[in-house]
């Protein structure tokens, strides 16, 4: 059941002191160096693990075999679109020869898959590892689902109701909503875009991810991201923001409320 749902069901309700977009962007941009800086601390040294290095200059063996093998001008895989259309007819048929060679050759295919595979698995890892750490634990070092950004910022993540966020709402709103859907599904159509696997698709479907961010932030009540909304959670001003253990403590602040508000309503009409 969702975490205010007894609270609704009681008519009752709490504030969510919503934090300001400015501060939330403060705090993301914060957020976002750090996470990239150990994303690529973390992808390098899992690039030197599957040996990536070796890879690349495997497969740049095999583009400067062809040219050579082809008498191309320059190496194949420094060749640019615009370049080959200044090509005589005689060098675009040698480089059309030349690519039509490489693509055929099953050590370069089987180099090339490799090299495929390899990035994705650096950039998986770092991004998984840097929002496991930065976004998940973290925020449970700190509590209030405060990442270092937010800290600063006096920003946290709660229930809307005003309720702590639970270690399971948070790993949702960590792994499965900023790292699976946030991350990782842009980052593998960036991925597919530079090896050519898709071309004008994949920058349609980048932008239907950002138009999206865009509209829930601006169109839903707690301005939520993604994550915010498969997760149940908000981000709140710390400042001014109450925040409750649990339910139970939560339901009994609002009867103690309700149970003074009629009492001081009984004093002035018996008065």
């Amino acid at each position: 059941m969702p975490p205010d749902f007894r609270i609704r069901r009681c008519g009752m309700g709490a504030t969510l002191q919503k934090a300001g977009l400015w501060k939330r962007f403060a705090a993301f941009l914060l957020d976002f160096i750090l996470l990239s800086v150990l994303s690529v601390g973390v992808g390098s040294l899992v690039s030197v693990v599957v040996g990536y290095d070796a890879l690349y200059d495997e497969m740049t063996g095999y583009y400067t075999k062809y040219s050579e093998e082809y008498g191309l001008p320059e190496n194949l895989h420094d060749i640019a679109e615009s370049q080959y259309e200044e090509f005589s007819d005689e060098l675009k048929e040698k480089y059309d020869a030349a690519t039509k060679a490489l693509s055929e050759d099953p050590g370069a295919n089987k180099c090339w898959t490799s090299i495929i595979n390899s990035t994705l698995l650096i950039i998986s890892i770092g991004l998984f590892v840097s929002v496991l750490v930065l976004e998940f634990a973290v925020p449970l070092l700190f509590g209030n689902g405060q990442t270092v950004g937010k800290k600063i910022f006096s920003l946290g993540v709660i229930f809307p109701n005003g309720v702590k966020v639970t270690t399971a709402a948070l790993f949702v709103r960590s792994i499965l909503g900023k790292y699976t859907l946030e991350l990782m599904v842009p980052a593998l159509v960036l991925i597919l875009i530079y090896f050519g696997g898709i071309g004008v698709l994949g920058f349609a479907v980048l932008g239907l991810i950002l138009l999206l961010e865009g509209v829930l932030i601006v169109a839903t009540k707690n301005n939520s991201m993604i994550h915010d909304l498969i997760s149940y959670t908000a981000v709140a001003d710390m400042t001014t923001q109450r925040v409750f253990r649990n339910e139970d403590e939560l339901i009994a602040y609002v009867k103690a409320l309700e149970l003074d508000r009629a009492k001081t309503a009984s004093d002035r009409y018996n008065g």
